[in-house]
């Protein structure tokens, strides 16, 4: 009988053995290749931390303008950059009228001097590149640092935008009227003001000067072209004036009180009538409490009185407005032309039907007051503190 032939313990272990060999040949090639793979990734790393380490390599040019005494100077935002962890590889100065700066000129597109420019590593520097997003604009290679604000050079020109011209236009003998002095005087910190005139619109440049921009309310401020230099006021322009074709600004939104020319009236003046009870020692005064709430609103008073309920004058407003407590307010006359007022005054009071403004919610004062309806005196409970 034929019997199959079988491996040997020999060459079954020969076998065995060969297969392992080939596991641990590839496990070892296999680890090989991971500690390569990983020390590429951290030389790699090594050398991405070296060159981080190297201090951004920046080029700067200045364009100066040498004849302009009042411009302003750069020297604090170069001193700025010098500061930062940045290697200034050259620095050179070129002077916006000559050969070599107005190449640079043309080639940057620079509108005004004088300018820093920038060229390099600019992204490198964190400090660097905040100052950049902040001020700086990008044009080819390089970015353009200039004054924000004037005096600068206007390099299509060559002169010097700077000087605002400023005229208050007013009527004569408005006492009653806003004073504008307080901002100008604040203006004139911010902007450089040179040519600064009040005109009478009772006078003929008055006259020429209403009809040249259509100005119906005074005292309105009129600036010249120049303002558009300043940011600060362009900025916020459309929400107080106009621009007009000739580039010149034009306040028209005004703070009460003012003259209207077109009604030849003042607006914007409120009477303030205060109700009290004079036997209500412990009651609050309204002018005392109410009435600087009223100034600080911005409420202009052209007339205030404060009456005793015992009074027939006050027996009448009581019936009139249908009042519940004393001590209390009524404002009336031009509140129309202070337009925030009626959302205000939902939340203390009504409008009535003649437009008079009543004070209701005397409670939120949390002072003594009278109910007239009970003749109590109702001291409002205090407010509950956050603590408890």
């Amino acid at each position: 009988m034929e019997h199959t032939p079988h491996h040997t313990k020999s060459e079954w272990f020969t076998h065995f053995a060969a297969v392992i060999g080939i596991v641990i040949i590839f496990l070892a090639v296999y680890n090989l290749w991971q500690t390569y793979g990983l020390s590429a990734a951290v030389n790699q790393q090594t050398v991405a931390a070296a060159e981080a380490a190297i201090p951004a390599k920046i080029q700067v040019a200045l364009i100066t303008a040498a004849d302009c005494k009042e411009c302003l100077s750069l020297t604090p935002l170069l001193e700025q950059i010098k500061a930062m962890d940045i290697n200034l590889t050259a620095i050179v100065t070129e002077e916006y009228n000559r050969p070599t700066g107005k190449a640079l000129i043309e080639k940057y597109q620079i509108s005004h001097v004088p300018t820093i420019l920038l060229k390099g590593e600019l992204d490198k520097s964190a400090p660097l590149q905040a100052l950049i997003n902040e001020q700086g604009q990008a044009s080819a290679d390089a970015v353009i640092l200039s004054s924000p604000e004037p005096p600068f050079v206007e390099v299509s020109s060559g002169k010097v935008r700077q000087k605002v011209g400023l005229t208050v236009l007013r009527k004569n003998s408005c006492e009653k009227c806003y004073d504008v002095a307080p901002l100008v005087e604040k203006l004139k910190e911010q902007l450089n003001i040179e040519k600064y005139k009040e005109v009478f619109i009772e006078s003929a440049e008055g006259k020429e000067l209403v009809s040249q921009y259509a100005v119906t309310v005074v005292p309105t401020l009129i600036f010249d072209q120049e303002a558009e230099l300043y940011s600060a006021l362009t900025l916020v322009w459309k929400d107080i004036g106009t621009v007009e074709s000739d580039g010149s600004y034009v306040m028209r939104n005004l703070n009460p009180p003012y003259y209207n020319i077109t009604e030849g009236r003042v607006r914007g003046l409120v009477t303030l009538t205060a109700l009290e009870d004079k036997n209500c020692l412990q009651c609050y005064r309204a002018l005392t409490v109410n009435k600087p709430i009223l100034l600080r609103l911005g409420l202009v008073l052209g007339q205030e009185k404060s009456i005793d309920i015992s009074t027939a004058e006050a027996q009448g407003l009581i019936a009139k407005y249908n009042l519940s407590k004393i001590p209390t307010i009524i404002v009336t006359g031009d509140t129309e032309v202070y337009p925030y007022l009626a959302q205000i005054w939902a939340g203390v009071g009504t409008i009535e039907k003649d437009q008079a403004y009543v004070l209701r919610k005397v409670e939120l004062f949390g002072q003594p007051y009278k109910d007239l309806e009970s003749n109590q005196v109702i001291t409002p409970a205090p407010e509950p503190s956050a603590a408890s």
